[in-house]
């Protein structure tokens, strides 16, 4: 990915982390291959993604990495049926993965933010939770309105820019 991007361009000023998934249940279900799938997806593909991208953005002479994480991985899912805690786990740790990486480049230019997704209307929220439970959840907001994947990726498209600083 990396390699075409420099290919095509002849350089790398962003990245935008933005993948999702994993095997639902609560621990004690959970095999440990759905575990490690979950740690996969989430974390260490974003891990691998800036390995390679950031010596890049060292050469253009900085960057914008954006980590797209979840709500879930700093209050967890509480309802039992939809328990995601190698989901909530994994979002948790691209939390301290961007800390750490913000810490480790901002002196090299490179901005790492990350965006917590809260509540979100996603074709895959709906699959996973129903329409009804959404519903549920959109009157709990105090704004009585559910985020789409516009709202994020305007927040992603502010971060990538200048502006940002």
């Amino acid at each position: 990915m990396v390699d075409t991007t420099i290919e095509k361009y002849g350089k790398l000023d962003i990245l935008h982390n933005n993948v999702g998934g994993g095997a639902m249940g609560r621990i004690v279900d959970l095999s440990e291959e759905g575990w490690d799938t979950a740690m996969t997806v989430n974390l260490k593909s974003m891990m691998l993604c800036c390995k390679y991208s950031i010596p890049w953005m060292l050469k253009g002479g900085g960057g914008s990495i954006i980590n797209v994480s979840s709500i879930a991985g700093v209050v967890g899912v509480r309802d039992p049926k939809t328990s995601l805690v190698a989901y909530s786990t994994a979002k948790a740790g691209v939390s301290g993965l961007t800390r750490a990486l913000a810490a480790d480049y901002a002196a090299d230019g490179i901005r790492v933010n990350c965006i917590l997704i809260g509540m979100v209307e996603t074709p895959v929220a709906v699959a996973l939770q129903g329409q009804e439970v959404l519903e549920k959840r959109r009157q709990a907001i105090p704004l009585q309105t559910a985020g789409t994947g516009w709202d994020t990726g305007w927040a992603a498209v502010y971060l990538a820019s200048d502006e940002s600083r």
